[in-house]
């Protein structure tokens, strides 16, 4: 099994056409959804709102709407008409 790879340990040069970047964090990260960052780990899962490409590349900040966070993790919305 292979180790799970740290964020921080990743580098891609940003003069790249996207596709180019998303290959190279792809190898460099080995499983773009579990992965540490500075130590702690992170498991990506997507509810399948988005194409999980689209996700991604927003995760990456390369495409689409950037994704919201805050401290505890992903922003969560309420459902329309929730109380």
């Amino acid at each position: 099994m292979e180790a799970v790879r740290d964020l921080a340990d990743v580098a891609v040069d940003a003069s790249l056409p996207v596709d180019e970047r998303v290959r190279s964090f792809a190898e460099q990260i080995g499983d773009p959804y579990h992965f540490t960052a500075h130590g702690v780990e992170v498991r990506l899962s997507f509810a399948g709102q988005v194409p999980v490409e689209e996700a991604v590349a927003r995760l990456l900040g390369i495409g689409g709407a950037p994704m919201e966070t805050e401290a505890a993790g992903p922003v969560r919305r309420a459902e329309p008409g929730a109380a």
